[in-house]
């Protein structure tokens, strides 16, 4: 799939959202990069449906992309810069499920970020794991139903799926000296 959203911070955003849904089926996501300001309807009148074709030839993998927009935002040239934002990237890697594709991108990742291979699949591997964590207290909404829609029906209660979280949960509501 390539997408093709305007270069401006909530392009970038969309972007990052649509990478990752698509990636939670194994789709491989390149993006055309815009001029700022201009949007792809503006692009195709000024430059005509060739060279917008050749854009679309030439859209570069989603974590390319990803790394050339961090560069303008952080100094990659300090190493503070480069951790803050091999997290960054981290936290959108840990939707890959796809081990080689995932071997791919840290490979590329570590590569122009100059971070150790090691590193950076521990970072994803934090990632996955507060990712984990933030689902686990998410509400479940009933089966069919929108969690955000509300269907009209009261929202059911957040549950707890780590059984320590919900035993010392359970000791701080009924025991007094636990309070």
């Amino acid at each position: 799939v390539i997408l093709c959203y305007d270069a401006d911070g909530a392009g970038y955003k969309a972007a990052e959202k649509a990478f990752v849904q698509l990636s939670k089926s194994s789709i491989v996501v390149r993006v055309v990069s815009l001029p700022l300001g201009e949007d792809p309807d503006t692009l195709i009148q000024q430059e005509g449906i060739p060279a917008f074709q050749e854009r679309l030839v030439s859209a570069r993998e989603f974590f390319d992309y990803q790394i050339d927009r961090g560069a303008e935002d952080l100094d990659l040239s300090s190493i503070r810069g480069r951790m803050q934002f091999a997290d960054r990237i981290a936290s959108t890697a840990v939707y890959i499920e796809d081990p080689v594709v995932l071997d791919g991108v840290v490979h590329k990742v570590s590569t122009r970020l100059g971070v150790a291979p090691a590193s950076f699949r521990q970072r994803i591997a934090e990632g996955r794991q507060k990712k984990k964590r933030e689902e686990s207290f998410r509400p479940r909404s009933a089966p069919g139903e929108d969690a955000a829609s509300g269907g009209g029906q009261a929202e059911e209660p957040y549950r707890i799926q780590n059984n320590t979280v919900a035993v010392l949960c359970q000791m701080m509501l009924t025991d007094r000296e636990a309070r």
